[in-house]
């Protein structure tokens, strides 16, 4: 992934990586790859300073389409699924394969997402610290 930032006060572009990747980057990650919302959304409340990720499903592949992923040489993968493999991360493909074994797992979507409520985080001196709904 191609990370920049801006230097407010020059107006100079520069590289930036971010060590923090957030809380629940697996569950993201099958949000945003293998489920239903084939959408980007906003995961972060301004207004609560919460990062929140709301329930959704999983697109069931059959078992044998995952595991072919999984078992694709790294090189192969990063050319065949992702959409810019010249600049991608040096954790691309690792990160990738771990969300699709998530997704393996079989997880019980009920249980990520009690009574369809979003996960909800709030940083607490750069910890993520997850809030419980109410």
């Amino acid at each position: 992934m191609l990370n920049i930032g801006v230097h407010i006060e020059s107006g100079k572009i520069m590289w930036a990586s971010f060590d923090n990747k957030g809380p629940d980057e697996v569950l993201r990650g099958a949000r945003l790859s293998w489920s239903h919302c084939n959408k980007m959304i906003n995961l972060y409340d301004t207004s609560l300073c919460e990062l929140y990720i709301q329930p959704f499903e999983l697109i069931k592949c059959q078992v044998q389409a995952y595991l072919y992923y999984l078992m694709m040489p790294d090189e192969i993968y990063l050319n065949k699924m992702s959409t810019s493999p010249k600049i991608e991360p040096k954790d691309f493909v690792e990160k990738s394969k771990r969300v699709i074994q998530f997704i393996l797992s079989s997880p019980n979507m009920n249980e990520i997402f009690p009574l369809q409520m979003p996960r909800r985080y709030r940083s607490n001196n750069g910890i993520w610290v997850r809030v419980v709904n109410s």
